[in-house]
């Protein structure tokens, strides 16, 4: 699903101030992710945070005056979904039914964000696929796939297959730049493994996770083996994917 929060970002020192306030506003407070702070495998978050006044949570905002009072330096006109145009020829956020204080999409699947997932961004050159298990939130210019095996789809969708695969369906942006957009991501043919090949997938990936940038050749290179095996992909078919991916 595209992960469409239109955010009000803060910093950490920003974030501690707010709870040193009110203690009550860490629960609205989300560690969050930008496109640029995904890459291959993890992620780098830049220590930015999310208020989360999702309007799915119908919350209540003089139960958080910490978070009222931060918000209103903003100007209350100015986070007002309206429409309007401000007196200094600014305008107000677009038009919703949504109170001030909320973020502009109801965002009722939120608590997928709290799930073991994978996240990715749209316009890259080759898949940027990370893990993630610590809660983060992202925006709108993200995707996130959570269910079942994700830490194995996460090395699989980092694999010269899925990249060969995405060359051969989704379009480019113009400048030679693939899109890697939702509908051509969950489409994509995934082979059953065996619990051995499994195993091997996620151990890779966590390596990946904690590894110095130098060390992926040799694991990008390992999870495409794992991933050729589970296809019964030829020596012959390998040599077509891999000198249509080499970069």
């Amino acid at each position: 699903m595209a992960a469409s929060t239109k955010k009000f970002a803060t910093v950490s020192g920003t974030r501690d101030g707010l709870i040193a306030a009110d203690p009550r506003s860490e629960e609205l407070l989300k560690p969050i992710l930008r496109g640029r702070d995904i890459a291959r495998y993890r992620a780098k978050w830049a220590g930015l945070w999310l208020i989360s006044t999702f309007p799915s949570l119908s919350l209540e905002i003089e139960d958080y005056p910490a978070v009222k009072s931060h918000l209103l330096t903003f100007g209350k006109e100015r986070l007002a979904q309206s429409g309007n145009k401000l007196p200094d020829g600014g305008r107000a956020r677009k038009k919703t039914s949504h109170q001030w204080f909320e973020l502009q999409d109801t965002c009722a699947y939120h608590e997928q964000f709290d799930a073991e997932k994978v996240v990715w961004i749209e316009l890259v050159d080759k898949g940027r696929f990370a893990f993630d298990d610590s809660g983060m939130h992202t925006e709108a210019t993200t995707f996130i796939l959570c269910g079942e095996a994700v830490k194995y789809l996460c090395g699989f969708l980092n694999s010269s297959l899925a990249h060969w695969y995405i060359l051969n369906t989704a379009p480019t942006s113009g400048m030679g730049v693939s899109r890697w957009k939702k509908v051509y991501v969950e489409s994509m043919p995934v082979s059953p493994c065996d619990a051995t090949s499994a195993t091997q997938m996620h151990e890779l990936v966590d390596v990946a996770r904690s590894s110095d940038e130098s060390e992926f050749f040799r694991i990008d290179r390992e999870i495409d083996g794992l991933v050729y095996h589970a296809f019964d992909i030829t020596t012959e078919e390998r040599k077509v994917i891999e000198n249509a991916t080499r970069s």
